[in-house]
């Protein structure tokens, strides 16, 4: 079986020792060249499947900094579990069944935030199907059911700094504030009086929300109120959102087409056309602001800005690809980006961006399937960290 590619890297270049980091600091055309000449140029990318759940579909993912050069990862599966694993290495540790805790409710999403206390011990949230979000601060704490939000389903949580974001199906966000334990709500009323389909944050703070009816909304730090970006219309229901560095906002639609919004107000379609005509799961962007979806009709489609074309990067498993994670690795000056797709199936695919990878004439390398490579899932109830 072929490593992947990313093993290759840290065995052949030798820039120092690599470490996760938020650094935005980007690749320069030199330092690219430079990393090309150490891997080879034309090099194929190769995804991995570091985890397979049992064809459970993989709800959300997250990761976190546990101090060494790779993150804990952290997977929600739509039969109720919750699994922790340092990158592949070695075993899925499960941290619960639904059989024993959340009434029967299955978790949502998943948030892991660094502990001020301990880093070997973040702090991991969950939000189920029911409307409760649960938190897990060591083995010894166990788990506790902090707060119910009594909206349904929570579709979305994302984190900024210790503090949670929480979005529900019955249209509301949620923050919660872990200096002091508390939870508001950020709308009064639900956004253009339709379901509530995505949310995001911005390196500032500021949330961004996507309906069904195809308005994206934005609350400003220190604002009391949301305000309405724009309105593509009820067939471009927002699915997913992320939000660049420079406040581009970039909305993935359910008939597969991408929207960039300046900050402005200005609309543009990204690459021209959908993607592959199906709806966007999940949205990300690279260090470049290439952007990378998840279909559901399983592709991984990139958006190369030197090409100008959307490019099929990977059918993963043949069914839809869920979710999208992204985060950074550093050696040096150099930093590239890995991305990781969880499935309709139970997998969990790891690939590496293909920018800082790019061959000698810039054109994108695509990414190919290895063999399956499936980590056993430990029932240990134990956790070894």
């Amino acid at each position: 079986m072929n490593k992947p590619l990313l093993i290759c890297i840290m065995g052949l270049v030798s820039f120092g020792t690599f470490a996760l980091t938020n650094n935005s600091s980007m690749v320069s055309k030199a330092q690219r060249s430079l990393l090309m000449n150490k891997v080879g140029a034309g090099q194929s990318n190769e995804g991995e499947i570091i985890g397979n759940f049992k064809n459970q579909q993989v709800n959300s993912i997250s990761y976190v900094n546990v101090g060494n050069p790779k993150p804990r990862i952290f997977v929600v599966t739509n039969n109720g579990e919750i699994l922790a694993n340092d990158n592949g290495g070695g075993s899925w540790y499960n941290y619960f069944y639904r059989d024993k805790l959340f009434n029967g409710a299955i978790p949502t999403s998943v948030v892991a935030v660094s502990s001020t206390n301990n880093i070997k011990y973040p702090l991991v949230y969950v939000g189920t199907d029911s409307g409760d979000v649960w938190s897990y601060a060591s083995a010894q704490e166990g788990w506790t059911k902090i707060y119910s939000l009594g909206e349904g389903k929570i579709i979305q949580m994302l984190s900024y700094g210790e503090d949670i974001y929480a979005a529900t199906k019955g249209g509301y966000i949620w923050k919660y504030e872990n200096k002091s334990k508390s939870w508001a709500k950020l709308n009064s009323q639900s956004l253009d009086d339709s379901e509530l389909l995505s949310i995001s944050l911005d390196s500032k703070g500021n949330v961004y929300a996507g309906t069904s009816n195809g308005s994206v909304w934005v609350l400003y730090v220190g604002s009391s109120s949301f305000t309405k970006v724009i309105g593509l219309g009820y067939e471009h229901a927002v699915n997913a959102l992320v939000v660049n560095s420079s406040g581009y906002i970039y909305a993935g639609t359910k008939h597969g087409y991408v929207w960039k919004i300046s900050p402005e107000g200005r609309l543009e379609m990204v690459g021209g056309k959908s993607t592959d005509n199906s709806s966007i799961n999940s949205i990300i962007l690279d260090q470049f602001n290439d952007v990378y979806v998840g279909t559901e009709n399983g592709n991984i489609i990139s958006y190369q800005i030197s090409t100008r074309a959307w490019n099929t990067l990977s059918n993963v498993d043949g069914t839809k690809v869920t979710t999208l994670m992204k985060y950074s690795l550093q050696s040096g000056s150099i930093k590239f980006d890995m991305v990781y797709a969880g499935t309709q199936h139970g997998n969990l695919w790891n690939y590496t961006a293909t920018n800082p990878l790019a061959n000698s004439n810039n054109q994108i390398v695509k990414l190919t399937s290895s063999n399956n490579v499936r980590h056993p899932i430990s029932k240990s109830a134990v956790l070894p960290w």
